[in-house]
């Protein structure tokens, strides 16, 4: 396999602000420096906070929003809403369990696509109609209870072998609990990208 120095980027992860320079080079090539750059359309930048992925997707998602709202005026809520889940939301759950975000501004974000999406189902612009009402007649978790059941489920699969993500490499036992069986109890090691602690 060949690699092509002018499409090969550097992006050193660290949270501090003191970041150590390095330059390394590729067939002679001294490779460029970035502060983010795309990865299996995941958008990493250096300081790990994933708030310009989501800003991204929400871009994206808004765009396909509002040519769904162009295109399917007419449509039966429920194509509607098959089409918001398919081209809008997937695109913002898309490996959610790597990026879901901390900070509550990118929280706010995305939840904002969802609302906009819930009006445009329910083909209800007005300002009147609370949105939460609207969202619950829908059934419609947040998406932010979504990603949380997405990190559970992913976890429930790595402790119990059902995907090829070894469990030594990203788990530690937990402390000792007597209500719990040991077997049971994990911690993730504090650089995994799964901030939580789960007990069966």
């Amino acid at each position: 396999m060949h690699f092509n120095p002018s499409k090969c980027n550097i992006l050193s992860m660290r949270r501090t602000d003191n970041k150590s320079i390095h330059f390394y080079t590729l067939k002679g090539q001294v490779l460029q420096s970035v502060e983010t750059n795309p990865y299996l359309g995941v958008i990493f930048s250096d300081d790990l906070s994933f708030s310009t992925h989501i800003r991204n997707i929400c871009n994206k998602a808004s765009r396909t929003l509002g040519f769904l709202g162009r295109n399917l005026k007419s449509c039966p809520a429920k194509f509607r809403e098959m089409a918001y889940v398919s081209m809008c939301r997937s695109t913002l759950e898309y490996a959610s369990v790597i990026w879901d975000p901390y900070k509550q501004s990118d929280i706010d974000q995305l939840e904002r696509i969802q609302r906009k999406g819930a009006r445009f189902v329910a083909k209800e612009y007005r300002r009147g109609p609370s949105i939460t009402a609207i969202m619950s007649n829908l059934n419609w978790e947040p998406l932010a209870e979504r990603r949380k059941n997405a990190r559970l489920t992913l976890m429930y699969q790595i402790v119990n072998d059902n995907v090829a993500v070894p469990k030594t490499q990203y788990l530690i036992p937990g402390r000792r609990d007597h209500f719990i069986q040991p077997s049971h109890n994990y911690q993730l090691y504090q650089n995994s990208f799964f901030p939580l602690t789960i007990k069966e």
